[in-house]
């Protein structure tokens, strides 16, 4: 039940009670919050609550008197090695980029059979975050700058924390030889994609791989941040040059 709660209260609740707030207190100074830029900026400082939630709750649960008592060894977090570690995360990082472009390649026109043009595109929209479009339109830099940063650093510190140090460990302690399987669907599902499922799915296999591998989370986490950065400066740029 634990593993739920941390994804109950970290994933949803916390974001969904910070974008009450930010919302509330947009209204408040007179800002309009339906504005695009608006909706976004509100959007990606839910999700800088969610991954400062799940980091909280996940070292809490681990490493805190109150839960496990573990070191912080058990999750991966150790220093001996670490060049070593960002060298290997590096490269895997380059394999998961490609990974997530063959993948998305390949079931994107899967769901275009099944989806109409404005309907395909508007999920895109949802699960890309509008990055592009926001630089397109010239939204402000405080606003892509925390987008790029949740991307590079916190997403890929806090998903790696919990999914690969947390909760593929109580897989592979309760279903041995399926915890591979397990955490990258649950990875996958708790995204809430349609389109890119598939990709990300099969990013965690990888990335659990390599955690496998290694024993840390810095090789997983430098991967991570890696194909998240590739693709979060390919849209910027997309987006930049449409705007000319």
């Amino acid at each position: 039940m634990v593993p739920l709660l941390v994804i109950a209260v970290g994933m949803f609740l916390v974001p969904l009670l910070a974008g009450a707030v930010i919302e509330a207190a947009g209204e408040g100074l007179g800002y309009d919050m339906n504005h695009p830029f608006a909706v976004a900026a509100r959007h990606t400082l839910m999700t800088v609550a969610q991954g400062a939630a799940l980091i909280v709750l996940t070292l809490r649960r681990v490493t805190g008197r109150s839960g496990l008592s573990l070191p912080k060894s058990s999750l991966g977090l150790r220093r001996e090695g670490w060049r070593a570690e960002v060298d290997t995360g590096l490269r895997w990082g380059v394999l998961v980029l490609i990974v997530n472009m063959a993948t998305a390649w390949l079931v994107r026109p899967l769901y275009r059979l099944f989806m109409s043009e404005e309907a395909f595109q508007a999920q895109m929209r949802l699960e890309t975050g509008e990055f592009g479009w926001l630089a397109a339109q010239g939204a402000p830099g405080w606003i892509l700058g925390l987008f790029v940063f949740v991307a590079v650093v916190l997403a890929p510190v806090s998903e790696e924390l919990f999914f690969r140090g947390y909760l593929h460990a109580v897989f592979r302690h309760r279903a041995p030889g399926h915890a591979l399987f397990l955490s990258s669907l649950v990875f996958a599902a708790l995204h809430l994609y349609i389109i890119h499922f598939v990709p990300v799915f099969f990013i965690g296999l990888l990335l659990a791989a390599l955690y496998e591998r290694r024993g840390s989370l810095i090789a997983p986490i430098v991967a991570h941040a890696f194909s998240n950065g590739v693709v979060a400066l390919v849209s910027l740029l997309q987006g930049w040059l449409q705007a000319g």
